[in-house]
């Protein structure tokens, strides 16, 4: 007769945990490290001249309950590096969208308007562009604050499911009865 396989409640919390944390820390590095790093390395890429070709706005997600819509710049640019012509179509180095749909249209009109501006170009790379190569300070901002709540809640946790804990605590119930 097969008896039914049982699962010690401690080793279910540890899996989900490491699977919480493994998770963060891939969106930090994805949305927070990644984005930070690749903004400080363009700090020392060669400013140049381009020009806009096509910009427009484009929107991600919806929010229906709030009624607001994430939106993006979606552009491609032209410019020279070297006496050779290049294509860029990186507006930042951020992961999701740019802003609220007023925000961007600013940033889409004033392309419109502006057709020649700035990029940086990779010296190294010279097919590798960004026109705009500000910090994403929110998203930093964001990701310090998930990093404190993961680290809180893993000394909570530890703090708070220690065997002799538990052990105490049904002895404590035990004599109760």
């Amino acid at each position: 007769m097969n008896e039914p396989v049982v699962i010690d409640n401690k080793y279910v919390g540890i899996i989900v945990g490491i699977i919480l944390v493994v998770g963060i820390f891939a969106a930090l590095v994805y949305a927070v490290i990644l984005p930070s790093y690749q903004t400080i390395a363009a700090m020392s890429w060669e400013q140049t001249e381009c020009t806009i070709t096509k910009v427009r706005s484009k929107s991600l997600s919806t929010n229906h309950k709030k009624g607001s819509t994430n939106f993006k710049v979606e552009l491609t640019y032209s410019y020279e590096f070297d006496g050779k012509p290049y294509q860029g179509d990186r507006y930042d180095f951020g992961v999701g969208g740019d802003g609220d749909q007023r925000y961007v249209r600013r940033v889409v009109d004033d392309l419109k308007r502006n057709k020649k501006t700035v990029c940086y170009v990779n010296p190294n790379e010279p097919s590798e562009s960004v026109l705009m190569r500000q910090f994403p300070w929110t998203a930093l901002a964001i990701g310090v604050a998930f990093v404190t709540l993961v680290l809180g809640g893993i000394v909570a946790w530890i703090k708070g499911v220690r065997p002799d804990r538990l052990l105490d605590a049904a002895q404590k119930a035990q004599r109760r009865i």
